[in-house]
């Protein structure tokens, strides 16, 4: 499968990630919020929504799902800030549990 990539990114919560760019990222022992962008055959593709503002990330399907209500409720209109960037609200109940919208599949 290519990758396939989505009109908007939409969030999951993952607690692992198998590859980034810069090389490899531990793999952490909580589930954190993240918001994909696109996926493959075996990884979604996006960012940790805190952190140190690792982008690219591929997170395992099998170790990343939608939220649950309890976490939208907790995340929905919070805001989040990646090193010395501006805030950014994360966004709200229905955002969060927003399914992704495919641009279809591309390379």
């Amino acid at each position: 499968m290519s990758e396939r990539k989505y009109d908007q990114g939409y969030y999951m919560m993952a607690n692992q990630c198998v590859y980034h760019h810069t090389g490899e990222l531990d793999q952490f022992s909580k589930y954190d919020i993240v918001i994909v962008f696109s996926e493959d055959a075996e990884n979604y593709i996006g960012n940790w929504v805190t952190g140190f503002g690792f982008v690219g990330v591929r997170f395992p399907k099998d170790t990343t799902r939608p939220l649950t209500d309890e976490e939208a409720d907790y995340y929905s209109g919070r805001a989040t800030r990646i090193n010395s960037q501006p805030p950014q609200r994360i966004g709200t109940r229905e955002e969060l549990l927003e399914k992704p919208v495919g641009q279809g599949v591309t390379k």
